[in-house]
């Protein structure tokens, strides 16, 4: 008995040491990752004045560096396409336990799919997790969301990794994926194989909402709220009627303090199919228009805010 006791004990000891060397796959992981948004926000580099959060139409339809240039106001993209708000909400709260509040969010919905469940290939975008299981705030998340247990994550590297993070090759961007500078990802050209119609109906069910989505969206306005950041909500143009049962429930959602754009519905520019990819994303100067939408409702509330501060001293 004692002799197996001494073998197992070895034969654990052995396995503990092995399973250290796969360390050094979560951080090569980290290093071949090129999207590098996530990394900077759990590193505290994302301290920036305006923040852009939300989906594709996020990432596509607003341009973070054009309203830096204009503003003079630091301005960072984070809008992951593909993600749905309780991925948001995570970078919402990560964003805030790392890093100084911006002064202001641009939180890009989805008209009229942020809460409901849809067609559209949008989830908890946990492939961009899986490239930063070096980081203890990272693979614990995992671990919870997938059951593996956050107790054996703590003593095996092993049961943190994922296959893809094996894929130790250099990755690159796809063509449709391709960031600036500032994690914006415009679209700079119209797929002419893809088949879509303006679409004119504008209604919005209460009944296909998902709760657990409706409660990620107000927990994620609260964390907002409480960071004393100003957020913006923003309904972006797609190629169909603007729903305003849609917007209103957005805003009975958010409650008071929060500001709100819609793009300009009387602008011809966006009922014109070669403005837009899909029915859902702007092309790049499509995108580069409805910046300046945005640039201009921020100079005015900015303007605004200054004059009644100006007032107050008097």
């Amino acid at each position: 008995m004692k002799k197996y006791l001494i073998k197992l004990l070895l034969f654990l000891f052995i396995f503990f040491l092995f399973d250290k060397l796969f360390l050094v796959v979560a951080d090569q992981s980290a290093e071949k990752e090129i999207d590098k948004r996530l990394e900077l926000l759990i590193n505290g580099q994302m301290n920036k004045d305006i923040l852009i959060a939300g989906s594709s139409r996020g990432s596509r339809g607003i341009i973070a560096k054009q309203i830096e240039d204009s503003l003079g106001l630091s301005t960072y993209n984070i809008s992951y396409p593909g993600s749905d708000v309780r991925f948001h909400k995570f970078l919402i709260e990560t964003l805030m336990a790392f890093n100084d509040p911006p002064k202001y969010i641009f939180l890009v919905v989805d008209d009229n799919q942020e809460l409901i469940k849809n067609k559209r290939t949008v989830t908890f975008r946990k492939d961009r997790l899986y490239p930063l299981v070096k980081y203890p705030y990272i693979w614990k998340l995992l671990a919870t969301i997938e059951n593996r247990g956050v107790f054996f994550s703590e003593f095996m590297v092993l049961n943190r990794l994922n296959k893809s993070n094996f894929d130790l090759s250099e990755k690159q961007y796809t063509p449709l994926d391709t960031m600036m500078c500032c994690g914006s990802m415009p679209i700079s050209w119209t797929d002419k194989n893809l088949q879509f119609e303006f679409v004119e109906d504008d209604s919005y069910s209460l009944d296909k909402e998902v709760e657990d989505k409706v409660v990620a969206f107000q927990e994620m306005v609260d964390i907002i709220k409480s960071s004393g950041s100003q957020l913006i909500v923003v309904f972006p143009p797609n190629f169909k009627a603007h729903s305003p049962d849609f917007e209103n429930r957005i805003k009975l959602l958010c409650g008071d303090g929060v500001d709100f754009y819609t793009y300009d519905i009387n602008n011809p520019a966006y009922l014109k199919k070669s403005s837009f990819f899909d029915e859902e994303h702007l092309v790049k100067d499509a995108a580069e228009m409805f910046t300046i939408e945005i640039i201009n409702f921020l100079k005015n509330k900015v303007s605004f805010a200054e004059s009644i501060n100006t007032q107050s001293e008097g």
